[in-house]
């Protein structure tokens, strides 16, 4: 019997929003309050109005959008799954991530227009382009990054910094740890678990807003490109690219 509890972790809770949008609306309210208390642990200040927004999200046609709601928590909805996340307590006037976040793409029909990831603090899209002549590895602003879609493998994975993430950069033959490229690019200590890593497979191929890997290029043979962009909902995630 499928499950409706697609992931649950301290930062994150998706749900299998095609299955919820079988239930009646009423079904729906209460299997979203009772998701909610279990996951943060009560219900206080999550009031009727929170759970019409909630609801009003599992609709396919909402894919893409979001709303807040009470106690600090986010709600989004892609294309299979309606996803509560934790947003971060301010510091220096900012929100960064203080738990880890992890958000799982299995498939190209998964894929959202845009989500939510680091605490709250990146908002993330994603759109399918053929290539054009213009497109190269080295052209993308600091926040975005191109893939050749075909050269992917799924599931991917968006989530914050491990202990011991190593990528290859794009033109480079080595790997590097992921902590070592944000000392290097004097990223803040407080501001690196809000980065999100693009992960393809168990692969990181960017470290959004920093420097892409070598994964994926774009050449003469590929067909359909990947853009990804992730940009801060408080300003660009770092200073530097690409």
């Amino acid at each position: 019997m499928p499950t409706l509890v697609l992931q649950d972790t301290p930062q994150q809770l998706d749900l299998d929003a095609s299955l919820l949008a079988q239930a009646p609306l009423a079904v729906q309210r209460r299997i979203l309050r009772k998701a909610i208390e279990l996951w943060h642990g009560e219900l206080r200040r999550i009031t009727a109005t929170h759970i019409e927004s909630a609801t009003a999200l599992i609709d396919s046609n909402s894919t893409g959008k979001q709303c807040d709601l009470a106690a600090g928590i986010r709600i989004f909805r892609t294309p299979k799954r309606l996803c509560l996340t934790r947003q971060s307590a301010r510091h220096d006037g900012q929100r960064y991530a203080s738990e880890p976040f992890e958000i799982q793409i299995d498939s190209e029909s998964d894929l959202p227009d845009s989500f939510i990831a680091g605490g709250g603090t990146i908002q993330v899209t994603l759109t399918i382009k053929r290539r054009d002549a213009g497109m190269r590895d080295t052209t993308q602003a600091p926040d975005t990054a191109w893939f050749d879609l075909d050269q992917l493998a799924f599931p991917l994975t968006v989530r914050n910094i491990r202990a011991g993430d190593r990528f290859i950069p794009f033109g480079m033959s080595g790997s590097q740890k992921v902590n070592k490229l944000f000392i290097d690019r004097k990223i803040p200590r407080h501001r690196r678990n809000a980065i999100p890593l693009l992960l393809s497979g168990q692969t990181i191929v960017w470290v959004a807003g920093i420097r892409r890997s070598n994964a994926a290029p774009i050449t003469a043979e590929t067909h359909r490109v990947l853009v990804v962009r992730a940009m801060s909902t408080r300003g660009n995630p770092s200073q530097n690219g690409p």
